[in-house]
C-alpha cells in the first residue's frame, strides 16, 4: 500500500487522522540521510507526527518541528510537514557516546499562508520520546484534547511499520460524554500512552474500526504522502546576494563559484560569483 494520509470524522465529536508513510521514511532517513537502527526510527517519529499534526493547520502552509539538544547523537533534527501530504527533513548527528539525544528542546513552528508571523511555541524534550514531547505541546500549547500514537518498526535500515494516529476531541464531543471514543480517548489520555499496536494489513477503515470500533469514524479523504523539497538555485542565489561582497569573495571557490547544498534534499548548487555581484 503506498504511503498515504487518511481524515475520519465521528457523529460524537472526534476527529482522527492516520498516516502510513514506510516507504518516504525510509526515503528520507537512510537513502537521503543514511541513518539505521535508532536514530532511523527517531526520524520516522518526526516524520510521522509532523504529517499528523499538518493535518490541523487552519489553512494551507507549513508546520515544522525542529529538536535541538547539547548532548547525545543527535543535535539538531527539523522535519517540514508542508500541503498535502508533502514532508522533507534534516538530520544532524555526532558521534557522542551511546545516548541518542540529551536533554532538550522541541520547537513546533505554523507558517500560514498569508499570515505575516509564524506561530511558534518550544517544550523540553527528554531523552527519545519525541511522540510524548509533541503529546505535551498539543496540552499546554494547543489547548486542544488530542494525542498522537505510532507504531514503528525498524530493522537496520528498513523502515518495515511506519504508522500513527492523531485523535482530538472536538468541543461536539461534550454532548456524547459517555460514548465509546470518548472513552478510548480518556483511557490513552490518562495512561500519556504514546505508542499503540496497530494491525495494518487491512485498508484504513479496516485499521481504524480494529483500533476504535468498526462503524465510529467515517473516512471523509484520502491523500498520499511523499517527499518534497522546494529548494532551486534561484533561492540560493537571492539568499546570498543579501551578503556582502567581501565576504562573497571568501566563500567562492576556485572555478569562481559559490558552492552550495540543500541540508534537506542535498542538492547541490554551484552559483557564479558574477551573478552575485
Amino acid at each position: 500500500m503506498t504511503d498515504h494520509i487518511s481524515r475520519f470524522v465521528s457523529d460524537d465529536g472526534f476527529a482522527l487522522s492516520y498516516v502510513r508513510c514506510e516507504a518516504t521514511a525510509e526515503l528520507v532517513g537512510h537513502q537521503q540521510h543514511k541513518l539505521s537502527g535508532a536514530t532511523l526510527e527517531f526520524a520516522t517519529k518526526g516524520m510521522i507526527a509532523s504529517l499528523l499534526m499538518g493535518t490541523r493547520l487552519k489553512g494551507r502552509g507549513m508546520l515544522s518541528l525542529n529538536v535541538q539538544c547539547d548532548l547525545g547523537r543527535i543535535r539538531d533534527f527539523r522535519c517540514d510537514a508542508m500541503g498535502m501530504g508533502y514532508v522533507r527533513a534534516l538530520i544532524r548527528t555526532v558521534d557522542d557516546g551511546d545516548a541518542l539525544i540529551g536533554n532538550g528542546n522541541l520547537t513546533v513552528m505554523k507558517q500560514i499562508e498569508g499570515s505575516d508571523q509564524p506561530f511558534q511555541s518550544t517544550v523540553p524534550i527528554n531523552h527519545d520520546r519525541f511522540i510524548h514531547a509533541c503529546n505535551a505541546y498539543l496540552r499546554s500549547s494547543e489547548q486542544v484534547q488530542a494525542l498522537m500514537c505510532y507504531d514503528i518498526t525498524i530493522n537496520e535500515n528498513t523502515v518495515e511499520r511506519a504508522n500513527g494516529f492523531y485523535l482530538e476531541r472536538l468541543p461536539a464531543a461534550d454532548k456524547h460524554p459517555d460514548c465509546h471514543l470518548s472513552n478510548v480517548y480518556d483511557e490513552l489520555y490518562e495512561s500519556k500512552q504514546d505508542y499503540v499496536r496497530i494491525d495494518d494489513k487491512g485498508n484504513d477503515e479496516e485499521v481504524i474500526g480494529e483500533l476504535f470500533g468498526k462503524g465510529e469514524l467515517k473516512k471523509l479523504r484520502q491523500y498520499d504522502v511523499q517527499f518534497h523539497c522546494p529548494c532551486n538555485k534561484q533561492r540560493y542565489a537571492d539568499t546570498l546576494r543579501a551578503f556582502g561582497k567581501d565576504q562573497l569573495k571568501e566563500l567562492v571557490n576556485e572555478k569562481g563559484v559559490v558552492p552550495t547544498i540543500c541540508d534537506f534534499c542535498l542538492s547541490e548548487y554551484e552559483i557564479p560569483l558574477d551573478d552575485l555581484i
